[in-house]
């Protein structure tokens, strides 16, 4: 009887098996846990080594014997999880041949909507973390109507040149979706448009751009802002920390700053006169006078340059801040907090790429407001995270 099984089993083909060895592939496996199945501990490990070695083609699993004495288990348990494994479709049970491993399904191929050009200032994108924020979520939302986008990054001043508009226009765009621009751009866009190429602009200015606007507004929850603050019995005056020659900054918030029943004043940086280390320790010596930071750039010069005096400051006085923060604040007190004005970013990139999707080709030259909303007194550690309150 044994010489006639040994005779139907040499017959049989070896198998093959690219795997590493078993106890390679289960490398982290250290041992069961106290109290825990051990049928669903195997399931575990074994559905992260077939995740990892899926391919493109199926290929040859572990014996359930090798299995069965790598774990120390029985074999009714081994093949308790082999038939699990087979029933969520990531192995393959063949009865007496091979257990395989199922290919990785492929992906199926989507007709392009169209190319989606977005030009983007570096030096912004590098310094402001909620640019990197909107962009993100704006590639993302984009490629659910199946848009491609193309970033197409500038230093000051080559956007303004005719050869920039060349670097758009190779791409043969659909759309042009241009983050927040300067007043200098204007001529460079309408050359754009003059090409054909619909423009969508994402706006913080009073600028008179050609194409679809969404105007990014502080108006609204600064009023609520400053509200607060002159009825809170906490602050005397307001005082706007601006570089040198910069206080056109606030020509957006001078209409809410005049309304409000606060004294407000403006704090200039002059480079050949202090340092910026000099600057912050003198700028608010009342403790009841409230800080906003509108500055863009001055605020991430300050994060980059001197983060432990900024997050000293952010936590003696009460301040008002218009982006995330750009510093660490693993060092700050948890009781440490400040008033924030953050845009919706999810909201507002849902809502430009399903205009896009609706659009066809064509998109009305109209303008979309997105306010700001206000965030009084949050962690200094939730202004900092990522994808805050999206």
């Amino acid at each position: 009887m044994a010489e006639r099984i040994k005779k139907l089993t040499d017959g049989r083909k070896p198998v093959t098996r690219s795997l590493p060895p078993i106890a390679e592939a289960c490398a982290a496996f250290k041992g069961f846990t106290e109290g825990g199945s051990r049928s669903e501990q195997v399931f575990e490990v074994l559905s992260t080594v077939i995740q990892r070695s899926r391919r493109s083609v199926p290929q040859p699993f572990y014996a359930m014997r090798d299995v069965a004495a790598f774990f120390g288990v029985s074999l009714d348990t081994v093949a308790k999880v082999y038939r699990r494994l087979d029933r969520e479709g990531v192995l393959t049970l063949v009865r007496s041949s091979q257990t395989t491993i199922a290919a990785r399904s492929p992906r199926p191929r989507f007709a392009l909507r169209g190319v989606v050009c977005m030009p983007l200032w570096l030096p912004g994108f590098l310094q402001f973390l909620d640019w990197r924020r909107c962009i993100s979520l704006l590639e993302e939302e984009l490629s659910h109507y199946r848009f491609v986008s193309e970033p197409i990054f500038y230093q000051a001043g080559e956007e303004v040149t005719p050869d920039f508009v060349d670097r758009v226009l190779k791409y043969n765009p659909d759309y042009v979706l241009w983050y927040c621009p300067g007043d200098s751009d204007t001529s460079t866009m309408r050359s754009i448009a003059d090409a054909g190429v619909p423009l969508v602009v994402i706006q913080n200015s009073h600028g008179n751009f050609p194409g679809r606007i969404y105007r990014l507004s502080y108006q609204r929850a600064l009023k609520q802002g400053l509200k607060e603050w002159a009825t809170c019995g906490e602050i005397d005056d307001i005082v706007i920390p601006h570089r040198d020659g910069v206080i056109s900054a606030t020509e957006i918030l001078r209409p809410a700053l005049e309304a409000c029943a606060l004294p407000y004043r403006y704090e200039l940086f002059r480079m050949k006169k202090s340092s910026l280390q000099d600057y912050l320790r003198r700028l608010a010596p009342n403790p009841r006078t409230g800080i906003i930071f509108d500055d863009d750039l001055f605020y991430a010069r300050l994060c980059g340059r001197v983060p432990d005096l900024m997050i000293d400051l952010l936590t003696r006085r009460r301040t008002m801040v218009m982006r995330h923060l750009t510093i660490p604040c693993e060092t700050a007190p948890r009781e440490a907090k400040v008033d924030a004005l953050l845009f919706p970013w999810k909201r507002l990139a849902r809502r430009i790429a399903t205009d896009l999707s609706k659009a066809k080709g064509l998109i009305p030259a109209e303008q979309a407001v997105l306010e700001a909303e206000w965030h009084s007194q949050i962690p200094l550690a939730e202004v900092a995270q990522f994808d805050w309150r999206e």
